[in-house]
């Protein structure tokens, strides 16, 4: 999209000012890919930490489908 707003400008407005637009575009590109990988790495590990939270979560279902049922009198003294 800058590319189309720049030939624009280079064409009906002023070239030092494409030229200057063409110039925020490339310094922009580093910190745009920088973001971008950021982002990626994130939920990567996001991805990774909710996938170990969601293994957890299953062996304790495990081990409390596992126990037998407490019976209806056994916290009572006789």
């Amino acid at each position: 999209m800058l590319g189309s707003l720049e030939e624009g400008t280079r064409k009906y407005q002023d070239p030092a000012v494409a030229q200057a637009l063409a110039s925020l575009e490339a310094e922009n590109g580093a910190n745009r890919d920088r973001f971008q990988k950021y982002v990626v790495n994130l939920a990567a590990e996001r991805e990774q930490q909710f996938s170990g939270d969601g293994r957890e979560a299953q062996r304790c279902r495990g081990i409390l489908s596992a126990q037998p049922a407490a019976s209806p009198n056994s916290g009572r003294k006789k």
